[in-house]
């Protein structure tokens, strides 16, 4: 327990640096975690976090690259997905839609994700302008997401966009 209290504290000091943007204090923790406490969730968890820094700096090559990192040495397979997942995301933002359609079919159709996965597809397929795609991922997609669900709007949102009807609301 020990290592793991260590670890927790050592990823309070990594996201203080993400928050505060210190990179010198980022890049030292980073380091530290994955050395130290790699068999750790705080590990995948400073992978994640680092990678949305990267990607809000504009650096998505280098959060691709570690999104990939992390995806190949997690043995969560539900963060194996999550990584996939965001890097796909993040190859979308970067203009490379083909890119992320790729990422999202690797994954694959069982995925733990199913709502984020086919919205994601549907954001990649509207970007190369297939409608059509779009509007079909955008519906399969709330047949997985909860009605209660704030992501569940905005697929709806989405659907509406790509010339789709949501299904109509259950009665309360």
């Amino acid at each position: 327990l020990r290592g793991m209290e260590e670890a927790a504290v050592h990823y309070a000091n990594f996201s203080d640096a993400v928050t505060g943007t210190d990179e010198a204090k980022l890049k030292t923790f980073s380091t530290l975690i994955a050395d130290k406490y790699a068999d750790t969730p705080y590990a995948d968890l400073a992978k994640l976090r680092e990678a949305a820094h990267l990607q809000s700096l504009g650096k998505y090559a280098e959060a691709i690259a570690l999104l990939d990192a992390g995806a190949a040495k997690t043995k969560d397979p539900g963060l194996k997905e999550l990584f996939a997942l965001r890097a796909a995301r993040v190859a979308l933002i970067n203009g490379k839609p083909a890119d992320a359609i790729k990422r999202v079919d690797a994954v694959g159709a069982k995925t733990m994700y199913p709502g984020i996965a086919l919205e994601l597809r549907g954001d990649a397929e509207g970007a190369l302008g297939r409608r059509d795609a779009a509007r079909k991922a955008y519906e399969s997609a709330l047949t997985s997401i909860d009605q209660a669900s704030p992501l569940r709007r905005l697929v709806e949102l989405k659907l509406i966009d790509a010339g789709g009807t949501p299904p109509a609301q259950p009665e309360i």
